[in-house]
């Protein structure tokens, strides 16, 4: 069978418990899962067990850095910390806005958040090491716009030129917003998609 648009069931693994969060590590084809916010299992693609952490802090969620073999968390404090391949705590950075979702951009390097009322981009410093706020968006929002979703469109182009724009597109609700991260503006921002 070929499978050419949509998604396909290829396996179910149960939990005794509901996940927090989940993520996919593309190069070990493991998957991570958050059972609590201090508690992070990783499974074989095929479901079973492999390991599992406490962390000592709790983060909200967490996504995997390919290009630099990180982790980078987020929690509600707000913080942006970023872990070895082992889950270990190597730098922790204060966030002066809030962050409900975070994703990370592979095509330049770098790490996405947003939250209330704001669009921040993060560069990764002293061989990728610590995580230093890039860009803040926030001109256009209110503390109503509280997002929880990140998608970003891919980059066009080679990695010797840099790209004039990148779209961000941010769920709020049943809105999206549309930020170009390059010039860190909101480009369009539609409130009530699915009252049509």
């Amino acid at each position: 069978m070929d499978l050419e648009h949509g998604l396909q069931h290829v396996q179910r693994v149960t939990f005794k418990n509901a996940i927090r969060h989940v993520l996919h590590n593309v190069v070990t084809k493991e998957f991570i899962c958050m059972k609590s916010k201090t508690s992070i299992c990783i499974y074989h693609c095929d479901g079973r067990k492999k390991q599992e952490y406490t962390l000592r802090g709790p983060i909200e969620g967490i996504v995997y850095a390919r290009q630099i073999n990180r982790y980078v968390a987020w929690n509600i404090c707000p913080q942006v910390k970023v872990l070895g391949p082992d889950f270990q705590v190597i730098s922790t950075n204060r966030s002066k806005q809030t962050i409900t979702c975070c994703l990370y951009n592979e095509d330049l390097n770098e790490i996405v958040t947003a939250g209330v009322g704001n669009v921040c981009t993060w560069h990764f410093y002293f061989g990728c090491r610590e995580l230093i706020c890039a860009s803040t968006i926030t001109i256009g929002l209110t503390q109503e716009d509280v997002f929880t979703e990140l998608a970003l469109e891919r980059v066009r182009g080679t990695t010797v030129t840099m790209p004039h724009s990148q779209r961000c597109y941010a769920v709020c609700g049943k809105g999206v917003a549309v930020f170009d991260l390059l010039k860190a503006t909101v480009i369009s921002y539609e409130k009530r998609l699915h009252d049509r």
